[in-house]
């Protein structure tokens, strides 16, 4: 690099001057003609955003909302007790 005329000195500037923002001048521009949105675009954008939000939220809350009704329903058949069992485990524990 010597050759050429480069020294660690200019390396060193440059760098600084890159981290000040010097060199933002020379950083390509986007071309063509700038896009304005209007306000209500934006509002409407964003209220679809939140609505999409929203419906999948509401998803998601009716799912586990299921789910919780079909566990209820599976376990408390699986742990109801007869009329007659309840009568034998009364008998055998002697309280009756």
């Amino acid at each position: 690099m010597r050759r050429e005329g480069l020294y660690s000195s200019h390396l060193t500037t440059w760098r600084r001057q890159r981290k000040q923002g010097v060199f933002d001048a020379l950083t390509p521009k986007k071309r063509g003609p700038k896009v304005v949105v209007s306000p209500l675009v934006k509002e409407n954008r964003e209220l679809q955003a939140a609505n999409a939000r929203l419906t999948k939220k509401l998803k998601n809350a009716e799912l586990i909302i299921e789910v919780q009704k079909k566990w209820l329903r599976c376990w408390a058949t699986r742990f109801r007790i007869s009329r007659s069992t309840r009568r034998t485990d009364e008998r055998r524990l002697g309280v009756g």
